[in-house]
């Protein structure tokens, strides 16, 4: 019987950041080295960098530079797209200003997903659940992931309602 590797799963392994594993890294090893130690050990990490500010796009076209051509970065997506910058909607053009920051790492073929990580207080409502859609139009295709942090997404009804969104 022929083995269909299609079907199989891919696990990466990697951590959330890379910069502030201290212990982790040799001593000595300069700050701007480290994400080169750390893509030889893992295979994928999430940049939580961007969750808090906008970052040059130069940073990504760096990371792209420093780690092997088969790394992923999965990146937490910018706060303020997420509702966690509150009365700051996030605008068509912040979005655009999003994923111009992380082209490098698209272009390259190393971005895996972004996360959407909502805050607590992003509840389980219709102007919600829209909002969400609005984030996956903007994102142009790019590959998302969701995490709640209000338990009203986590009913059974509510994940039938958000599946898909």
């Amino acid at each position: 019987m022929q083995s269909n590797t299609s079907t199989q799963g891919h696990i990466l392994v990697g951590t959330a950041a890379w910069s502030d594993l201290h212990d982790f890294y040799p001593s000595g090893i300069r700050g701007t080295d480290r994400i080169t130690y750390y893509a030889r050990q893992f295979q994928v990490v999430e940049v939580n960098a961007g969750c808090y500010a906008l970052l040059p796009p130069d940073n990504y076209a760096r990371w792209v530079d420093r780690t092997p051509d088969d790394f992923t970065f999965n990146v937490k997506a910018l706060g303020q797209l997420t509702g966690h910058v509150r009365n700051e909607p996030a605008t068509p053009e912040l979005f655009s200003a999003f994923r111009e920051s992380i082209s490098a790492l698209r272009e390259s073929g190393k971005l895996g997903a972004i996360l959407f990580q909502f805050p607590p207080w992003f509840d389980n409502t219709s102007a919600n659940r829209n909002q969400i859609r609005f984030c996956v139009e903007q994102m142009n295709g790019d590959h998302l992931l969701v995490e709640f942090r209000n338990r009203s997404w986590l009913t059974v009804d509510a994940r039938q309602e958000t599946s898909p969104c």
